[in-house]
């Protein structure tokens, strides 16, 4: 995944990365303090980079104007976590260069890790630590909302071979979250977040599935869906085990949910696509629904901008999904959000005969000649 800051780009680490992190790495004032040792060569730095930083969720810290790696940061797993965390928890990491001191980079660089941890990784709470005597580290786990937990004397620092006074904070999701809504001006208008889901979701999901078919049944409104054929218990559930299952979550309580990933759907191969991207560009959307209850709070478009937000950051500017063409609501919320209809397609849907699908795409990239 690639993230985006104000100043900054976070990127995965690539053994090109070599030089410029000898640069900043064998600089005798950032890594000791932090727990490692300063780096001896290029070619030491690109085995730190092999061995070390080219690990899942650990990224290059750039500045935009030029990509160049000036630090890293990183969510680390409970498995490998200084602190005692529980399954749903990690811990963060981080260092910068020097020269990049006192300019608000790594605060930067650690508020969009723990919108990503929170919001896309469902963690229940972030730790962080830092030894004694790391002041920098200290403040800047302050202006990022941790708050000091405990303090652990005579911890080995295995990398430096000596033993230190590690003292560590923590954040919860619920404390975040206050902070990043106040940020937004969102104070008092609910807590509502989109994330990955977990198993404790999969019952309120089906509970929407439910309320939704029996809308249906009703009349009340038209989507094409059919209860006992598709959506049921079991989309949601297989979603959730290849991690593509999402919820919108506000105050609490789940109200939404979609799944998102890179399949497309069979009869996508005859869609007319205006953009020929290729597969591990595109991003789909799969079964958005909202619970009829909250209809009319804007739901559904949050959720759609979560996912354009999300395929960005995973490298896709294709964007494709698809809905029934008998529903009406879906497809002029789409088309307000510049999604383009560019076929309907006679097909069987997830087991339910005799759809027409509508084809739906818009381009996020930089458009070419061609295009």
């Amino acid at each position: 995944m690639i993230f985006e800051t104000e100043r900054l780009i976070l990127r995965p680490w690539t053994e090109e990365d070599a030089e410029s992190l000898f640069e900043y790495a064998s600089d005798p004032a950032v890594g000791p303090i932090a727990g490692w040792p300063v780096h001896t060569s290029v070619e030491n730095s690109r085995e730190i980079i092999q061995q070390v930083l080219m690990a899942e969720e650990t990224y290059a810290v750039c500045l935009k104007e030029d990509n160049r790696a000036i630090g890293s940061i990183g969510l680390i797993p409970p498995a490998q976590s200084h602190a005692e965390t529980s399954e749903d928890e990690m811990e963060i990491g981080y260092w910068i260069g020097v020269p990049f001191w006192g300019k608000g980079l790594i605060p930067e660089a650690v508020r969009k890790m723990q919108e990503h941890a929170f919001l896309d990784l469902g963690c229940s709470a972030m730790w962080c630590g830092y030894y004694d005597g790391n002041e920098k580290s200290r403040r800047c786990q302050e202006k990022c909302g941790f708050v000091y937990h405990h303090t652990e004397e005579n911890k080995a620092c295995e990398l430096m071979g000596d033993v230190r006074t590690e003292h560590f904070t923590k954040l919860t999701r619920e404390g975040w979250l206050d902070e990043w809504q106040a940020a937004r001006g969102q104070g008092d208008k609910g807590k509502m977040i989109i994330r990955k889901a977990t198993a404790d979701d999969i019952d309120e999901v089906e509970k929407i599935y439910d309320a939704v078919h029996t809308k249906e049944e009703n009349g009340e409104q038209t989507i094409g869906w059919a209860r006992g054929v598709y959506p049921v218990r079991g989309t949601a559930e297989s979603a959730l085990k290849r991690n593509e299952l999402f919820v919108l979550e506000d105050e609490g309580r789940v109200y939404g949910a979609a799944i998102i990933n890179k399949t497309q759907v069979d009869c996508y191969a005859e869609g007319k696509w205006e953009y020929d991207a290729p597969e591990s560009q595109v991003c789909v959307l799969h079964t958005l629904v909202v619970s009829p209850e909250a209809a009319g709070r804007g739901y559904g478009k949050a959720f759609v901008e979560y996912y354009e937000k999300y395929a960005l950051e995973n490298g896709c500017c294709e964007l494709r999904m698809d809905t029934n063409a008998r529903n009406k609501v879906a497809r002029a919320m789409y088309k307000k959000l510049g999604y383009k209809e560019i076929g309907i397609v006679p097909t069987v849907f997830n087991g339910i005969s005799g759809v027409n699908l509508v084809l739906l795409e818009k381009y996020q990239g930089e458009k070419t000649a061609e295009q």
